[in-house]
């Protein structure tokens, strides 16, 4: 995790401090495939104990697969309307730009070494850090 990521600053906080992550299939409208992220509002409110997202937000998500675009849609105006409490969950993360409430509404994507992530450095240290001289 870098400074130099786009990636809203709670959600960085929060991978920072993750206990556990989950493979849902929550925020998936238009890709309804599985995906593995941080818990959060959303996925308490709207996921069965082993991470498949309810009913509810399931038929959505399968209807909307033809709908591929998202990703070249304003991802502001996607995550504004969607809520916890409202089970339409787009797969866009929150960036930098937007409020730091928003990361109960969207998917805060994180594998599981994500528990390894303790601090944010430069993307140079990173690099080094991975080179194997």
């Amino acid at each position: 995790m870098t400074h130099e990521a786009n990636a809203n600053r709670e959600y960085q906080r929060r991978i920072m401090h993750v206990d556990t992550t989950i493979e849902t299939n929550l925020f998936g409208l238009s890709w309804p495939l599985r995906h593995r992220v941080v818990p959060n509002a959303a996925t308490r409110r709207w996921c069965r104990d082993d991470g498949r997202a309810k009913a509810l937000p399931t038929a959505p998500n399968t209807m909307s697969r033809p709908m591929s675009v998202l990703g070249y849609l304003d991802a502001g105006a996607l995550l504004r309307p969607q809520s916890p409490d409202r089970p339409l969950f787009t797969p866009l993360a929150p960036v930098a730009e937007m409020p730091d409430s928003w990361v109960d509404r969207a998917a805060l994507y994180a594998g599981e070494t994500a528990r390894r992530i303790s601090e944010i450095t430069s993307a140079e240290q990173a690099v080094k850090d991975l080179s194997p001289c």
